[in-house]
């Protein structure tokens, strides 16, 4: 099984870098970089997978919100249409996060069952009500999604998951990150098909944070290429290989609610996966996409990424 990968952005903004790559070893101390926020659409055997949601920009205090937070924010709908698709063709939701641009479409996904982490849920549905989270909820969480997924659940359209899964879906796996920028993160494993002697451009970044390309060829009949798809718990890959002068991991503090340690651990694993290849890695904000993916423009700012076709 093996499925095309595409990520399309619907907004972005500019945040200071200390949010992105932290404070020690900030390669850009005191500056601004733009923020992307995008979702990703997995097809295969007439399935249209979206990994998060994105915003519903046709929910007026969501556009609102959202709008007084970033430069341009055109939403889910706006994105899916970019692909020729309408929020009811999506048939399957993976669902990385509980954070506002990662749920804040689900009521528009009519035709969707969605699968999220059920510690994940739960946590950020008991802060929202707890006025002492505050600095932690806001602006992350958007406190009336949390009834509208509560429903949800209640209806059968909601399965709350507890750990790693593996095949949730045929070739997609689930591997949970507790405690980074989340309480339960899901990262969506892909596990495309390549042949013997197949040659493929991959792009890795060296030790001075920018990527490069290379090749590599595949020396088994065939093997199982993993993609992964991994929320926000990195905003670059500079956050995994470091920049500059700085060779070691750069860990935002970008809506991180848990622990740089664990964040650090979790770099890792995700260069184990990819063997450092960053052509299979996604970053729900990445700017830097356009630099190791085919990329088209959709406007000024935003693009969509063909990670594979």
């Amino acid at each position: 099984m093996s499925y095309s990968i595409t990520n399309i952005e619907y907004g972005i903004g500019p945040w200071g870098t200390e949010w992105l790559y932290g404070m020690v070893g900030n390669p850009k101390p005191g500056e601004e970089e733009n923020n992307v926020h995008s979702v990703t659409l997995l097809q295969g055997e007439g399935r249209n997978i979206l990994v998060d949601t994105g915003i519903a920009a046709s929910n007026p205090a969501k556009k609102a919100l959202w709008d007084s937070l970033i430069t341009e924010c055109n939403g889910v709908e706006w994105a899916l249409e970019q692909v020729n698709l309408k929020p009811e063709d999506i048939d399957t939701v993976i669902l990385t996060h509980a954070h506002i641009d990662h749920v804040g479409g689900m009521e528009v996904m009519t035709n969707a069952h969605f699968y999220i982490q059920q510690a994940e849920f739960e946590a950020w549905e008991k802060m929202t009500t707890q006025p002492e989270y505050q600095q932690l909820t806001l602006p992350a969480a958007f406190p009336p999604d949390y009834p509208v997924i509560r429903k949800m659940i209640d209806e059968g359209r909601v399965t709350l998951l507890n750990g790693d899964v593996t095949n949730l879906l045929p070739g997609i796996d689930i591997h949970v990150v507790y405690n980074c920028h989340s309480v339960a993160e899901q990262i969506v494993v892909v596990n495309n098909g390549e042949n013997e002697g197949e040659t493929t451009k991959v792009k890795v970044a060296n030790e001075a944070g920018h990527v490069v390309e290379t090749e590599l060829t595949s020396g088994s009949s065939e093997r199982k290429v993993k993609y992964l798809i991994a929320g926000d718990v990195a905003c670059r890959p500079a956050n995994l290989v470091g920049m500059g002068d700085w060779h070691a991991f750069l860990i935002p503090i970008l809506g991180r609610s848990g622990s740089a340690r664990n964040v650090a651990e979790t770099y890792q694993w995700i260069l184990d996966q990819i063997h450092g290849d960053m052509s299979r890695l996604v970053l729900t904000h990445d700017v830097t996409m356009t630099d190791r993916f085919e990329s088209e423009p959709l406007d000024d700012l935003l693009h969509i990424h063909y990670v594979v076709k």
